[in-house]
């Protein structure tokens, strides 16, 4: 078993890996202001932030990572381990976003696949890039690019 501790303020989060590796089988105990949240507490937390996460996802079309990669570093994750986190629950939540858009006629599925195959590609050179940034400098890079992104379309409105 590996253990790990981060987060910052009164929220932690311990991560426990078994099979000796952060990549096998893991399990994160939320904690706060020192104190344990009761594992089906935290679990229930997780859930709760997925709800949330695929209710803005699918509304706004934006894949949910903007909002759960930030509560993610807020617990104390790694850049690049809420990173590919966040891409678990997102092909989750997408895979369930796209029955219900296509229900409602409201997919291209052609384009929807063409953008698809190019971000096969620019995924895999976006997963190279963030293993060579510190959590610190994902931060600002995240926060400048959410804040134009947010800039933007406000203006733009």
């Amino acid at each position: 078993m590996h253990f790990l501790r981060g987060g910052k303020g009164g929220v932690t989060t311990r991560h426990v890996s078994f099979l000796g590796t952060e990549n096998a089988y893991c399990v994160s105990t939320i904690y706060w202001e020192g104190n344990a949240m009761p594992e089906w507490l935290s679990m229930l937390s997780f859930v709760g932030l997925g709800v949330a996460v695929g209710v803005g996802a699918s509304f706004s079309g934006l894949g949910g990572g903007f909002l759960m990669v930030p509560v993610l570093l807020l617990l104390g994750y790694s850049a690049q381990k809420a990173v590919g986190t966040s891409f678990l629950a997102i092909l989750i939540i997408s895979g369930s976003a796209l029955v219900a858009h296509g229900r409602l006629s409201h997919v291209d599925y052609k384009v929807g696949a063409l953008l698809g195959i190019g971000g096969i590609v620019g995924a895999q050179v976006g997963a190279r890039l963030v293993d060579h940034v510190s959590t610190g400098e994902f931060k600002k890079i995240f926060a400048v690019i959410l804040v134009g992104l947010a800039g933007y379309m406000f203006f733009k409105a």
